[in-house]
């Protein structure tokens, strides 16, 4: 099983909270229009860095463009792609800190 984790964006702030105890996520999850929640898709990329919602990927290998992850129909994917089928991932930011790297 997977490890469930969460991490939060301060929309105020303007920075990315790591969360360290289940209140936390209770509580920030509850106030979700300053601190939208990312969560952990259990995933690594090819350098060992957590892959979350909301982070920005690119292929290592050229296959495919920059995008975000996001959870639509069952899955975690970028583009139309599952993201546990990829072997070629690297993150390079997230939407909130790096907008601009996404290929939209």
């Amino acid at each position: 099983m997977r490890e469930l984790k969460f991490r939060f964006w301060d929309s105020i702030a303007k920075q990315m909270l790591p969360v360290l105890d289940s209140w936390e996520v209770g509580n920030l999850a509850n106030q979700a229009e300053r601190f939208p929640v990312m969560q952990y898709t259990g995933l690594l990329d090819s350098k060992g860095v957590e892959i979350y919602e909301s982070d920005i990927v690119k292929s290592t290998t050229g296959k495919w463009d920059s995008g975000e992850v996001m959870f639509r129909n069952t899955a975690f994917r970028v583009h139309a792609y599952i993201l546990c089928q990829l072997e070629d991932i690297e993150v390079i930011g997230n939407i909130y800190q790096d907008s601009h790297l996404t290929s939209k």
